[in-house]
Parts: C-alpha cells; structure tokens; sequence
C-alpha cells in the first residue's frame, strides 16, 4: 500500500512540475469595464490583467473612432429597458463609415492564455450596412487571427472564422440588445466557443473548434469595419475578462492524465 502511495505522489509531483511553466507562462487573471472610464483614448489602461488599449486611428475622425457612451443607443435601441450591456451606463463604443476601420488592440500580461484559461467578453453591435463587419479577434503576438467571431451586414447570422477553415455560421441570428462570449482553450488547437445571450441565462451556440495554434493568444482585437455612420450603427464591447483558471480544471487535467498513465 505504501509503495502504491509513493507512486502515486510521485505521479502527481511529476505531473505539478511537468504543468508548472505553462502556467506560469499563462495570461494573468484580468477584468477591465467601460464603467472605469471616463473616455477611451489610446493609451489608456484601466482595469487590471491587461496591458494598454492601442487604437485605430489613434485620433478620431469623422469617420472612424472610439467613445465611452451607452450600448443602448444604437441599433433600434434598448426595447425592453435593461442596459444591454452597460456597467454604470457605459460601454466601449467604436464607429466606422465612409469605408473606414475602427481597431482596438490590447495584449494580456503575463503570456499567452493556457489551455484551460478562458476569455470573456460582451459584444454588442448596432445596425450593420451591407458589407459591414463587427466583431472580435483572438490574435498571436504578430497579429495574426486564431479565431474571430463578428456579423456582416446582409448575413442571416453570427460566423466564427477559425483561419484554417472556412467561416461557420452560427446560427445566432443578428441582435442589437447584446451576446456574451466565451471562448475556452481546449487543447494546443482547439477553442471553445460559447455565446449566450446579453443576460447570460441562456446558450445559443456552443461548438469546439480547430485553429492553427490556441496556445500562442497574446491579444484581443475589436472592431467596426464600415458599419454606417450615425449612431444607430455604433458597435459597443464591455465587460473583458480572463478569470483565474479553477482547482477544479486542474484535478480534471491530472485525473486524464492518470488515466492515461494507467491504461500504458
């Protein structure tokens, strides 16, 4: 009996230490909100677990910029009263038109997200002019996109572009009172991506997909691609996060591996 325990501390020790630099190498836990904001310039860096916004024109003009304003202004407005995705009444805003580009850039400190880390945010786009696109991109360092998710005007739903495959649609028809996002680092390729509607209570898409690489994230990428001018076309993120990878992810993570250890 006392032999079987020594193996198995051993086992666990062995598999502390053979996890132990990714883990250190992964994302710090972060969380940032519009509601810390009194603008959104480039440079500013709030929250915390982040590193500083880079934005896309770094000024803003008549037709590309970045704001602190209400997600409940645009589209047909907020219909059933409850803020969409507003912390304190603020949002991310981002408008582009006249074919123009807002991009708002910001890396995670610490590293790369780590296979079971996940990155959380709320997305909230307005009315899209045909062509137009809103959306998110999961980048490497290079800004190269792993994954993206984002609606183009004229389309019947969400897509999720995992790079090394065609785009997929989700099935999530267009909404302009809000989504939530997940997106879960399965394996060394694989992401998992959850969208739950603007109050979370319920999931509408859930599917695991293949990437090139999902172990080399360093950033996240916003953007409005040319979605019309006036307000009504304002795109709006809030509420990013990457929470603190659980116990319980771990134990699971050591629990396959002994199971894999014990059918050798």
């Amino acid at each position: 009996m006392n032999c079987i325990k020594s193996r198995v501390i051993g086992f666990v020790a062995a598999t502390v230490l053979a996890v132990m630099p990714v883990w250190l190498r992964a994302a710090d836990p972060a969380y940032d909100s519009a509601a810390a904001y009194s603008a959104w310039t480039d440079g500013s860096n709030n929250g915390f677990g982040f590193g500083a916004w880079s934005l896309s024109p770094s000024t803003n003009t008549s037709n590309a910029g970045f704001f602190i304003g209400s997600s409940t202004g645009n589209g047909d407005g907020d219909s059933n009263g409850d803020g969409d995705i507003n912390t304190s009444g603020k949002a991310f805003g981002l408008y582009a038109n006249s074919g123009q580009v807002a991009s708002a850039v910001r890396s995670f400190t610490g590293g790369a997200l780590a296979i079971g880390q996940s990155f959380y945010i709320r997305m909230d786009n307005g009315f899209i002019d045909t062509g137009g696109t809103v959306g998110i991109g999961l980048q490497n360092s290079s800004g190269t996109n792993r994954i993206e998710f984002f609606f183009v005007g004229g389309d019947s739903s969400y897509k999720v572009n995992p790079v090394i495959s065609s785009s997929v649609l989700t099935g999530v028809g267009f909404t302009d009172e809000g989504l939530r996002l997940q997106f879960e680092i399965k394996s060394s390729t694989g992401i998992q991506v959850t969208v739950r509607n603007h109050s979370g209570g319920s999931t509408l898409f859930d599917q695991l997909f293949t990437v090139a690489s999902a172990t080399d994230i360093t950033r996240f990428r916003l953007f409005n691609a040319n979605a019309g001018g006036g307000g009504a076309r304002d795109a709006f993120f809030n509420e990013v996060a990457v929470p603190e990878p659980s116990v319980a992810t771990l134990l699971v993570g050591f629990a396959a591996l002994g199971g894999r250890r014990r059918r050798v």
